[in-house]
């Protein structure tokens, strides 16, 4: 009895362990019934542009001559008047600016009157040493008399010479007080205005005097891009509207703070013609000019792992990691360098929902501008 009731249990387990192998035979599926059972995620995809593309790098310029002067007075006051107008033609000598000094035309006006007064005195006292000459040619004055009348004379000559001098300073003052253009050339900006008080030295106004041409001051990261002599521009003028324009020179001494290098722009002298000196003209650099750029959407650029990247679809259907540079930003459209082609399927939409690897359920496929056209 005990060794049938052993031989029962032993067929019983084996069966047990059979039907459970076979179970989990059913129950377990396949590496590629696995594949099936997770689902696709659904995205658009594109193939790349490629397109001609360029960099734009705006500032704000400032219209200069070649030639250009800041005039100041060479003593202070109080600025009486302005003669001109920013862009107004001068010829050298024009009066540009006067101070208000009235106590110099005073003392100028003094030094006449004692010049006058000395001329006066210098002629008596010539008049007399002349009688006293003859008078002691004759024997009718003393020789002391004539010296002490040439010693009166050379008195009043030597008062007649310091009233000239003074006459000449109280003169060259008041003339220190009117601003003459030392060139021809037109006026730039007026850094003034009548009644404002004015230092010795202090610009009142600018000339700009030879070609004229703008003046940017380009940061020296921005001049690595590839601004350099030759860069083509773009002026917005007030004559010519928008203006092509060209980097004519360049001073690569770097000034502080902000590290800048001052590029000069060549623009026609025609569309600047109005505008004058020290006044400003927004300035657009074209830079990093390319012929083959490939071109994607911006929404399909990952930066999930802090470097750029896209998807492209394998040829299994699943997601293929490549990893990009970013380049030129044209609106919607990125620039990406890195081993993608014209010819690859690129996930536009949906990108950020993906890891490579994941099997692809495309719900669209987005056209490029070209083959819509076809």
């Amino acid at each position: 009895m005990k060794k049938r009731l052993l031989i029962f249990t032993t067929v019983g387990a084996a069966s047990v362990l059979a039907l459970w192998i076979i179970v989990s035979a059913v129950r377990e599926p396949t590496v590629d019934q696995a594949e099936r059972l997770v689902p696709a995620v659904a995205v658009s995809v594109s193939p790349p542009t490629v397109d001609s593309v360029y960099e734009e790098i705006r500032y704000l310029g400032t219209v200069e001559g070649e030639s250009d002067v800041d005039l100041a007075f060479h003593i202070g006051g109080t600025l009486a008047d302005v003669y001109v107008r920013e862009g107004r033609h001068v010829r050298p000598g024009d009066r540009l600016a006067a101070l208000d000094q009235p106590e110099m035309r005073a003392r100028q006006e003094r030094a006449r009157a004692e010049l006058e007064k000395a001329e006066v005195n210098l002629s008596h006292w010539e008049a007399e040493l002349a009688i006293d000459e003859r008078l002691l040619a004759r024997g009718a004055v003393s020789r002391s008399r004539r010296d002490q009348t040439r010693l009166a004379y050379e008195n009043a000559l030597r008062a007649r010479d310091a009233a000239v001098a003074a006459t000449e300073e109280a003169a060259g003052v008041v003339s220190a007080a009117v601003l003459r253009a030392t060139t021809g050339g037109v006026v730039g900006r007026i850094e003034r205005t009548a009644g404002e008080t004015v230092m010795p030295g202090q610009p009142v106004l600018s000339l700009s005097a030879g070609r004229r041409r703008v003046r940017v001051d380009v940061l020296e990261g921005d001049l690595s891009k590839g601004i350099a002599v030759g860069t083509p521009a773009v002026i917005a003028s007030r004559t010519c509207g928008s203006v092509e324009g060209v980097v004519g020179t360049i001073d690569t001494s770097v000034r502080e703070p902000f590290r800048s290098v001052r590029v000069y722009v060549d623009v026609p002298p025609s569309c600047l013609a109005d505008q004058p000196a020290g006044g400003t003209a927004p300035v657009t650099f074209r830079v990093n000019d390319q012929a083959d750029a490939v071109m994607v959407p911006s929404s399909a650029i990952d930066l999930r792992t802090g470097q750029p990247r896209v998807f492209r679809v394998a040829d299994d259907g699943t997601a293929d990691v490549v990893f990009v540079e970013l380049g030129v930003q044209r609106g919607s459209m990125q620039q990406i360098i890195g081993a993608v082609g014209p010819d690859d399927l690129i996930v536009v939409s949906g990108a950020t929902n993906l890891q490579e690897g994941d099997r692809l359920n495309v719900v669209a496929d987005v056209l490029t501008s070209e083959e819509e056209n076809l």
